[in-house]
This record gives C-alpha cells, sequence and structure tokens, in this order.
C-alpha cells in the first residue's frame, strides 16, 4: 500500500474504533461525531 492509502486507512479504523467506544458507552453525539468525521475524509 503507498504511504498516503495505509496512513487514511489507519484513520478510518481509529475513528471507527473510537465511534464504536461511545456508542457502548451510549454517548450517541460523540459517535456521530467520529463517523462523521470518518466520512468526510474518504
Amino acid at each position: 500500500m503507498s504511504g498516503k492509502v495505509e496512513h487514511y486507512s489507519n484513520l478510518m479504523q481509529k475513528y471507527f474504533k473510537e465511534a464504536e467506544a461511545f456508542l457502548a458507552k451510549g454517548d450517541y453525539v460523540q459517535a456521530g461525531e467520529k463517523l462523521w468525521v470518518r466520512r468526510l475524509k474518504l
């Protein structure tokens, strides 16, 4: 994988994991924020 592709792939995984953690805590606003950021970076 090229460096940029790998970088963005890692960021997407990071945001998704963070969103899952917020969902598990019931913090839907923060989870939504993380998923929105993830979507914008695509």
